[in-house]
C-alpha cells in the first residue's frame, strides 16, 4: 500500500535549452488527481496544457527538459529511466491523443494492436484462441461488437471507430490513470458525445483517475469534476467545474466561457478574446494575460502574480480579482441577455441551384451513394448552413458546387450557368465561375503553399483574376486588412503563422477574385473557441459589408445558428429537414436534428447519459 494514492504534481517547470529561464515553456504546474478523481485542464493552444501531460508521462520531444515534483503513487515520474518507464506508461497510465493515427500501427490490423497492448504476463498465459475472445470483449467494452472490426486496419475505420479502437488499447494494461488529450476535437458532435461517455463510463467503473485535456470549457464542465485554467505556460484558475462555470474567477477563463458561441440564440457580435497566447518566456515579469485583458492595469505588470487562494477549494492568479469581480459578473449578464433576431428569408434573386444531385463512388464493396436526390438553392448575399455528421454529404456538394468533382446525375446551376460538370465548359464560362465561387477548407495549412510568402500566394491570385490590376501590392494589403492582418504578413510564411491566421489568409485568397459566394467547408473545426469566435465574426462582417453570401458547412448547430439564414440538415447522402435556421434548430421535426441538437456540449447533469454504451449505427459505418 502506497503512502498517497493519486497523482500529485507541484512546481513543474518544462523549458528548451540550458537554461530555465530563457526557454520556459511550463512554469509552477500543480494539480492532483486521486483514484477515482475526473480533473480537466482547460486553455487555448500553445498555453501549455499537452507540454505539461507530455512531461508527467516521460514524451517530452528531443531539446525539452522537466523539473520539480510528480508523484504518482509514490513513484517519482520526473527521475525515472527510459527503461523503468516502460512498467509505468501503458501499464499505470493510460494514454489517449487528439488523433488516434498517431496512437494506432497503420499496417497492424485492430486485433492485433489491442492484443499488443495487453499486459504482458497475461498475453503470455493466453492461447491464441483466449487472445482472440480477449481482443472481441475489450472491443464490446468500447461499444464495438462487430467482429470484423479486428480484421481491419485503422485506416479503414471511420473516425469515431478509431478512437474507441484507441480507447480500447489504452486500457488494455488496466491503468490506474488515463490522460486523455483533445479526445474529441476532430470529431462530429454525436461521435464526440458517444466517446466523451464512454470515456466517462469506463472511468467510474473502473475507478481510475482522469486527466482530460481540452479547449472547450462545456466539455470540461460535463466531464470532471475540477478544471485548471492554463495560460501561457501556467495555471491562472482552478476551482471545482460547478463553481468555475457559475462564477470564473479570472479574466481569462471568463474570456473563454464568454467565446463559446450561444446554443440557444443569435447574438449580434460573438465575444472573441483580442490577439494570441504569448510564449511563456515572453510575459515572465508579469501577469501573462496583460496584453490581452480589459482590465489591465500598471499593478498587473508589476511582477508574475502568485496563484493564491481566493475562496473554498479555488485559486486566481488575477490581482484585482476582489476589484473586478462584480464587473465581470455584470459582462457575464449582459452576454446572457444578449438575442437578436435571424434575417427574414432573402427576396434576392437566385444565385446557386442543386437539383436531384446525385453522386456515386465505386468501391471494393460496391457502389457508395454520397448524395441522393439533393436539392438546395442560395439567394444572392444570403448564409446558408450544411449540416450533419461526417460522411453525410456535406463536403461532396460543396466540392460539387465549386466544380471540384462532378456528378453522376442532377444539375447544378450558378449564376444562370449549367455548372454540372466544369470539364464541358468553355474556358470563358469557367473563368466567369471562378470569380463568382470560392472554397475555404478546414485545413487551411494545407491549402496554402508552405514554401511561398503570404504576400506571394496573394498576389497569384489577384493577378488570375485581373491580370491588367498594375498596382498588386496594394491589393495585397486590402486583402489581409480585410480578414484583420496589417500588411507585414505578406512577408510571412505560413509556418510562421497560428492556426487562426492560416485561416484568415485562406479566406483572403478566396476574396482575391471578388467572389459572390464562398463555400466554407469546416472553416472553423479545428480552432480554438476564442479564435473560432474571431474568424466566425469575420464571415458576419464579409457578408454584411461586401454583400458576399456562403454555404457554411459544419457539424456544429451552435455555430451554425450565429451566421446563416437558413440551414438544410443532411444525413446518409440527403437533405432531411430544411428552412429557416431558428425554426429548424428550435423546434426541430426530424428525429435526426434533434439527435445533433442533444449532441451540442452542455454541462448539465445528466447530458452524457447512456450515449457510451451503444454508438450510433453511423458512426459504426467503415471509412
Amino acid at each position: 500500500m502506497t503512502e498517497r494514492e493519486g497523482l500529485f504534481v507541484e512546481d513543474l517547470r518544462v523549458w528548451a535549452g540550458e537554461r530555465a529561464d530563457s526557454g520556459m515553456i511550463v512554469d509552477e504546474a500543480a494539480l492532483t488527481v486521486r483514484p477515482g478523481e475526473s480533473v480537466a485542464i482547460v486553455g487555448e493552444s500553445g498555453s501549455g496544457k499537452s507540454m505539461t501531460v507530455k512531461a508527467l508521462v516521460g514524451l517530452l520531444p528531443r531539446g525539452l527538459r522537466a523539473a520539480g515534483t510528480a508523484d504518482f503513487d509514490d513513484v517519482d515520474l520526473l527521475g525515472l529511466s527510459e527503461r523503468s518507464w516502460q512498467g509505468v506508461r501503458g501499464r499505470r497510465i493510460g494514454l489517449i491523443m487528439q488523433n488516434p493515427f498517431t496512437m494506432l500501427n497503420p499496417v497492424s490490423r485492430c486485433g492485433r494492436i489491442i492484443e499488443e497492448s495487453l499486459r504482458d504476463e497475461d498475453r503470455r498465459r493466453m492461447s491464441r484462441g483466449e487472445r482472440r475472445r480477449e481482443v472481441l470483449r475489450r472491443l464490446a467494452e468500447v461499444g464495438i461488437t462487430d467482429e470484423s472490426v479486428a480484421d481491419r486496419f485503422p485506416f479503414q475505420l471511420s473516425g469515431g471507430m478509431r478512437q474507441r479502437v484507441a480507447i480500447a488499447a489504452a486500457l488494455a494494461r488496466e491503468p490506474d490513470l488515463l490522460i486523455a488529450d483533445e479526445p474529441t476535437t476532430a470529431l462530429d458532435v454525436t461521435t464526440q458525445r458517444e466517446i466523451l461517455a464512454l470515456i466517462k463510463q469506463l472511468q467510474v467503473t473502473r475507478g481510475m483517475g482522469l486527466i482530460l485535456i481540452t479547449h472547450d470549457l462545456r466539455i470540461a464542465f460535463s466531464m470532471c469534476e475540477r478544471v485548471h485554467v492554463m495560460y501561457a505556460g501556467v495555471m491562472v484558475e482552478t476551482a471545482r467545474a460547478a463553481d468555475l462555470e457559475l462564477e470564473p474567477l479570472h479574466p481569462y477563463t471568463q474570456g473563454l466561457l464568454l467565446s463559446e458561441p450561444p446554443a440557444d440564440r443569435r447574438v449580434a457580435e460573438l465575444v472573441a478574446i483580442p490577439g494570441s497566447v504569448p510564449a511563456a518566456a515572453d510575459v515572465a515579469d508579469s501577469c501573462p494575460f496583460a496584453t490581452r485583458c480589459a482590465w489591465v492595469t500598471d499593478a498587473c505588470r508589476s511582477g508574475r502574480p502568485a496563484l493564491r487562494e481566493v475562496g473554498a477549494g479555488r485559486t486566481s492568479r488575477c490581482v484585482r480579482i476582489e476589484e473586478i469581480a462584480d464587473e465581470l459578473k455584470d459582462v457575464r449578464e449582459s452576454a446572457a441577455a444578449e438575442a437578436v433576431d435571424v434575417p427574414v428569408a432573402s427576396s434576392a434573386p437566385t444565385l446557386v441551384r442543386v437539383t436531384e444531385a446525385r453522386k456515386e463512388f465505386s468501391s471494393g464493396k460496391g457502389t457508395v451513394v454520397a448524395l441522393d436526390s439533393v436539392s438546395i438553392s442560395l439567394a444572392e448575399g444570403e448564409g446558408v448552413g450544411l449540416v450533419g455528421e461526417s460522411g453525410s454529404g456535406k463536403t461532396t456538394l460543396g466540392r460539387a458546387i465549386a466544380g471540384l468533382d462532378s456528378l453522376s446525375a442532377g444539375t447544378v446551376e450558378i449564376a444562370g450557368v449549367d455548372a454540372s460538370d466544369w470539364s464541358r465548359l468553355s474556358r470563358r464560362d469557367r473563368t466567369r465561375l471562378r470569380g463568382t465561387v470560392q472554397m475555404i477548407f478546414q485545413d487551411a495549412y494545407s491549402s496554402l503553399n508552405p514554401t511561398r510568402a503570404i504576400g506571394s500566394s496573394l498576389a497569384e491570385a489577384v493577378r488570375i483574376h485581373d491580370p491588367s490590376l498594375r498596382n498588386v501590392g496594394a491589393r495585397v494589403g486590402e486583402l489581409l486588412e480585410s480578414v484583420g492582418l496589417d500588411a507585414g504578413y505578406a512577408q510571412r510564411k505560413p509556418v510562421a503563422l497560428s492556426g487562426g491566421q492560416h485561416q484568415r489568409v485562406a479566406i483572403a485568397r478566396a476574396l482575391a477574385v471578388r467572389p459572390q459566394f464562398l463555400i466554407c467547408d469546416e472553416p472553423v473545426a479545428a480552432l480554438d473557441v476564442s479564435v473560432q469566435a474571431q474568424v466566425l465574426n469575420l464571415f458576419s462582417s464579409i457578408r454584411e459589408e461586401q454583400g458576399i453570401g456562403y454555404l457554411f458547412i459544419t457539424h456544429d448547430l451552435s455555430i451554425v445558428r450565429q451566421v446563416v439564414d437558413r440551414v438544410y440538415v443532411m444525413r446518409r447522402g440527403q437533405v432531411v429537414e430544411s428552412g429557416e435556421v431558428d425554426a429548424v434548430l428550435g423546434s426541430p421535426r426530424h428525429p435526426y436534428t434533434r439527435a445533433l441538437m442533444d449532441s451540442v456540449p452542455r454541462a448539465e447533469e445528466g447530458w452524457l447519459g447512456n450515449a457510451g454504451a451503444q454508438p450510433d449505427s453511423a458512426s459504426l459505418d467503415f471509412a
